[in-house]
């Protein structure tokens, strides 16, 4: 390209001031996106696979069920560890105390007379909470609520039903076999 500099013709060499300024920018941009991108990536990867334990959870719990129900509270995660049933990943000790992954623990429940069954979930991050309970509809898992009395089904939970629940910075949920 031929410009004419301080009155000399010549070929002009790199870029000016204005067009460096505009390629930085562009740069700056794609870049802020990439990191707001990324981070929203990683929650909802993080929470799919809570979703999958929660849901590995459920079924190793279903395996539990009797004629006559479900077994007490206090018997549950006991009975899943002595049957290697609870997860690798979640620390605990002969069956109580289980670790969820956001620090929490999770709690065993006999619901409705032992003819169903929740996982109480405790120390769920906000935007975490807000994901899984939308997503957590399984074979196993039919409703969720705040307590076994708020337990609302998954596919008639709407936006202000999971904002309700899940307005904390850290929240408890039930994940529950069904309404009892």
């Amino acid at each position: 390209m031929q410009s004419i500099l301080y009155g000399k013709k010549g070929v002009r060499a790199g870029m000016t001031l204005m067009e460096m300024t505009f390629v930085i920018l562009i740069m700056v941009l794609m870049l802020s996106a990439g990191i707001m991108t990324g981070g929203y990536v990683l929650r909802e990867g993080d929470a799919r696979v809570e979703i999958l334990r929660i849901q590995e959870m459920a079924s190793a719990v279903r395996l539990l069920k009797t004629q006559t129900g479900y077994p007490a509270d206090s018997q549950i995660g006991p009975k899943l560890a002595e049957m290697g049933l609870i997860p690798q990943n979640h620390a605990h000790n002969n069956g109580r105390n289980v670790q969820n992954s956001f620090g929490g623990q999770i709690n065993f429940r006999r619901l409705g007379n032992g003819g169903f069954f929740g996982l109480e979930y405790t120390n769920i991050p906000q935007s975490e909470c807000r994901l899984i309970a939308h997503q957590i509809a399984s074979e196993y898992i039919r409703a969720v609520g705040k307590s076994a009395s708020t337990l609302k089904l998954v596919n008639a939970l709407d936006a202000d039903d999971i904002a309700q629940m899940c307005k904390n910075s850290t929240n408890t949920l039930i994940f529950a076999s069904d309404v009892p």
